[in-house]
């Protein structure tokens, strides 16, 4: 413990019986990545990065992100105040709109390839906000680590571990004659309820696994309908094409976590089940028979704009 007495340290000080202590660290967002399957926490293995200008733009060969800090017996990963996290920006002079608060950009990847990785932007709360609560008298409320953190879906990739009697679909996704890079999936049953959704990954292969099949419990081969939404192409891409494998994984933004924290319900983005802005749909869907308690392989199926 360090007991401060002199000018107030960058991550400032907190009142203990010794007097002002010196803060050593600053949570500036916690993230847990979740299996979109067991809707519980992925298991080791997944990767959590902050991206920044720097890393966007290194040589060949080096990993292009900030690695997020693990936490020893838990499945979070941690970002803590430090000089690269944006401060607040200032107001625009004679702009009355309310000003954003700063953004981090995060991608979740797994060499594993168990799960099709994701990118977001992440609003944060500043570390002025976070030290409000430590002044004397304090000048705003406590910012809960429930707050500070979220909780982002990842869809199953190619090497998935696929439970004994799930059902589900195996294919590639082709657009003009080339695999569809990080389109995503729906399936739906004759009635139109949604029966699944999947990431494509950059060979464009998705695995999505259901949760029902229609109505009772089928054992004979069940029609689908494929819903495919594609990049245009014309979206603002983040990344070095050169050296980036995610240079066209579109980032997906999150929203900050409000305060006090909500009940745990997730949004759709967060989730995995939002079409990203700028993506196109299929102008028709396809129709496809599904086996019951086996992952069916399908032929290749067509984008069509």
């Amino acid at each position: 413990m360090t007991v401060h007495q002199g000018i107030d340290p960058p991550l400032g000080t907190v009142g203990t019986s010794l007097g002002r202590t010196e803060v050593a660290h600053r949570l500036a967002l916690a993230i847990v990545p979740v299996d979109a399957v067991t809707r519980r926490a992925a298991p080791p293995g997944v990767r959590v990065g902050r991206e920044t200008t720097r890393s966007l733009v290194r040589r060949p060969n080096i990993d292009p992100q900030r690695l997020a800090i693990p936490v020893r017996a838990s499945a979070a990963y941690i970002l803590l105040h430090d000089p690269t996290i944006p401060p607040q920006p200032s107001p625009l002079p004679n702009d009355p709109s309310p000003v954003r608060p700063p953004e981090i950009a995060l991608r979740l990847t797994d060499p594993a390839g168990r799960f099709v990785p994701r990118r977001f932007t992440v609003p944060i709360w500043t570390l002025g906000e976070i030290r409000r609560p430590d002044a004397e008298p304090p000048s705003g409320p406590v910012i809960p680590a429930m707050s500070r953190s979220i909780r982002p879906w990842l869809m199953p990739g190619a090497a998935y571990g696929v439970p004994g009697g799930a059902t589900g679909i195996r294919t590639r996704v082709l657009r003009e004659g080339e695999p569809a890079r990080w389109a995503r999936v729906e399936l739906f049953d004759a009635a139109g309820n949604r029966l699944g959704w999947g990431h494509c990954d950059e060979h464009g292969q998705v695995l999505v696994l259901l949760d029902r099949l229609g109505s009772g419990i089928p054992s004979a081969p069940v029609d689908i309908a494929i819903r495919i939404h594609v990049p245009s192409g014309d979206e603002q891409t983040v990344g070095n094409t050169a050296t980036d494998p995610l240079w066209d994984l579109v980032r997906e933004p999150l929203p900050r976590e409000p305060l006090p924290p909500p009940p745990p319900v997730q949004d759709d983005v967060t989730i995995g089940v939002a079409v990203p802005d700028g993506y196109l749909t299929s102008a028709q869907d396809v129709v496809r028979p599904v086996v019951p308690g086996r992952i069916t392989a399908l032929a290749d199926v067509i984008f069509t704009p």
